[in-house]
């Protein structure tokens, strides 16, 4: 079944989501203001338990990304202020681009991976393009239980499983 509505009603429906905290959209990040508002935001639910009213079977990786923006949400960090995604234009894509003043902090992958092998060359790829035309060199794998390095054309990605990001996450936040 196709619904036909506008993009103002579209926006209007986003902001009441926002409005009443159901949902968090992501802008792209660059290209200047008034592109990143053009540009169309990723949707993140505020908790992964509404899935399970809706779905009969999960997305697991869609599942930990979620978790991932809970969690830096959850850390102070402000969506379309500090936390961004990537595209380029090939449509490689970076989950989110945390930023820091002016500068790009950290780049992060989340995905669904219990070993290094699982982890997409494409996906590695879009971290190791958006950390060059960026300026990063902080680059990171949330995973579900790998833990290792990838080297690739000079830049170094780390692999950390989804429950020690959370440790470290919550550890430096506190100190």
């Amino acid at each position: 079944m196709n619904v036909r509505v506008s993009k103002k009603t579209l926006y209007s429906f986003q902001r009441m989501l926002e409005d009443v905290e159901l949902a968090f959209f992501l802008k792209k990040f660059g290209g200047g203001l008034r592109r990143m508002e053009l540009t169309l935001p990723k949707a993140y639910l505020v908790d992964n338990g509404i899935f399970s009213v809706s779905e009969t079977r999960y997305d697991y990786g869609r599942l930990l990304e979620g978790a991932v923006m809970q969690e830096l949400v959850k850390n102070g960090l402000e969506p379309n202020k500090e936390i961004f995604y990537w595209r380029s234009n090939m449509g490689r894509e970076v989950d989110f681009v945390i930023r820091e003043g002016g500068n790009v902090r950290q780049l992060i992958q989340a995905t669904y991976a219990s070993g290094r092998d699982e982890i997409g060359k494409r996906e590695t790829d879009a971290l190791i393009q958006a950390g060059e035309q960026l300026g990063c060199r902080n680059l990171i794998y949330i995973t579900w239980d790998c833990e290792d390095e990838i080297k690739r054309n000079g830049s170094i990605v780390r692999c950390l499983p989804l429950w020690r990001w959370f440790i470290d996450l919550t550890y430096h936040h506190s100190s």
